[in-house]
């Protein structure tokens, strides 16, 4: 149930559906590949958040995990090997080659934190 959101990509990367769609690809796949995290794509949600002074491909691309739900398996080792392996698949797409990512995965506890989940 983590989601995944991206901030501070250009207005002409977010009119991209084919490069949206790539990102939440690779980004599905490296949460796949973490065994610890006992997670698949389908569990996966996504945000592209669009700002429209962000112009250039200086500005840093922020990445941040959300809504990881607190677990024995997931410690701060299998954290950490998520942010790395979230910038490494976002710096491999080609076009991204130069330019400077941050990741965050921040831990979620819902009886500490508060959540709430609903469907009519």
């Amino acid at each position: 149930m983590p989601l995944i959101v991206v901030y501070n990509l250009t207005n002409d990367e977010l009119k991209d559906a084919v490069t949206i769609e790539k990102l939440e690809r690779i980004f599905s796949e490296v949460i796949e590949g973490i065994p610890e995290l006992e997670l698949n794509k389908d569990q996966v949600s996504f945000s592209f958040l669009q700002d429209p002074s962000v112009e250039t491909t200086d500005v840093p691309v922020t990445i941040i995990v959300e809504l990881l739900l607190d677990k024995p398996k997931r410690t701060s080792q299998v954290r950490q090997r998520l942010a790395d392996k979230i910038a490494g698949a976002f710096l491999s797409i080609r076009w991204n080659k130069g330019r400077q990512v941050e990741v965050a995965v921040k831990r979620f506890n819902p009886s500490k934190d508060g959540f709430c989940s609903r469907s009519m």
